[in-house]
């Protein structure tokens, strides 16, 4: 059972699957070569910890994974490198995702 504050399971697997496409993992093997796994992990990690951020945009989420990796800096909420924010958005009218 969730709680008013607690995404639902489907909408934490659409996380999962968002991050597994094969095209989205191209976007970052050139910058993370064999640790695309891991890193797509933490990232998935960091999305879970924030109920809210699973209301924002795919596109957002994996813009944000994207900026972050292209830096060098972990979404690992046990490394606290870096992380991201829910913010709402005027022109898109719904939750994004910032670095």
């Amino acid at each position: 059972m969730t709680t008013p504050n607690q995404p639902t399971p489907e909408v934490k697997e659409l996380a999962v699957v968002l991050f597994n496409k094969p095209e989205i993992k191209a976007k970052f093997q050139p910058i993370l070569g064999a640790g695309t796994d891991a890193y797509i992990q933490s990232a998935l990690l960091c999305i879970s910890d924030n109920p809210k951020l699973l209301e924002c945009t795919p596109q957002s989420l994996v813009k944000s994974a994207h900026r972050s990796a292209a830096l060098g800096l972990s979404l690992d909420p046990a490394l606290r490198q870096a992380f991201m924010i829910p913010r709402y958005n005027k022109q898109v009218k719904g939750q994004v995702a910032y670095f």
